[in-house]
């Protein structure tokens, strides 16, 4: 059963499973607030990339606001989809940290 889903932006969601809520923000990528151009269509496509599906996580860390820094994948890595959806850029604090896994 897939898990119910919050989308606060293009690359930040919430997961709530077995009564418990959980903070995601996707590792290496940052997409453009919601009041800024290109904004809704991030989070769009995240929604898409996750609606109805069955998630896995690969946690890299966790950020300053508790939320899992982590790659996502559901039917293959969101990260990267979002990449060269072209609605999501590469992070640059993890410019080079990410580059390798993230860009094909």
């Amino acid at each position: 059963m897939a898990p119910l889903l919050q989308f606060f932006d293009g690359d930040n969601f919430a997961l709530l499973q077995n009564g418990i809520k959980t903070k995601i923000t996707l590792a290496c990528v940052g997409t453009p607030s919601l009041e800024a151009p290109g904004g809704r269509q991030a989070r769009r496509a995240l929604r898409e990339a996750l609606w109805g599906k069955s998630l896995s996580l690969r946690v890299l860390s966790k950020d300053a606001y508790g939320r899992l820094v982590a790659e996502v994948f559901a039917d293959g890595n969101v990260n990267r989809s979002l990449l060269t959806q072209g609605v999501a850029h590469l992070d640059e604090p993890y410019r080079r940290e990410c580059a390798a896994y993230l860009l094909p």
